[in-house]
């Protein structure tokens, strides 16, 4: 049972990591060829900080911080947005944001 439960295991993180990658190379194409405003428009994200009114950067990834909000949302939004099969399982969007929360420890479903 154990050996079962780790093999599942290691191919959720092998299709998670699949997962970051390609969204990871979605937002890096976005951002290389779409203008700041296609983006805003396509994703909806937040362009500027409602509170102090500065406006984010679109940057290549390897500029990325953790400040960054409007990067944060772009990926995130790719994220959301990447399907593919992977080796444990085909998953729906809805499956994928169960499962995510589920491991953040979120019951109020």
């Amino acid at each position: 049972m154990q050996d079962r439960f780790s093999h599942i295991l290691a191919q959720l993180a092998y299709d998670a990591l699949w997962t970051l990658a390609l969204a990871l190379n979605r937002t890096s194409e976005m951002v290389a060829s779409l203008t700041r405003e296609e983006i805003l428009n396509r994703t909806q994200c937040e362009g500027y900080d409602d509170e102090t009114g500065v406006e984010w950067a679109l940057v290549p990834l390897e500029n990325f911080t953790y400040s960054n909000q409007l990067m944060g949302c772009v990926i995130r939004w790719n994220l959301e947005r990447t399907d593919f099969v992977g080796v444990s399982v085909s998953m729906t969007k809805q499956e994928k944001w169960f499962i995510s929360n589920l491991h953040a420890g979120r019951s109020n479903f």
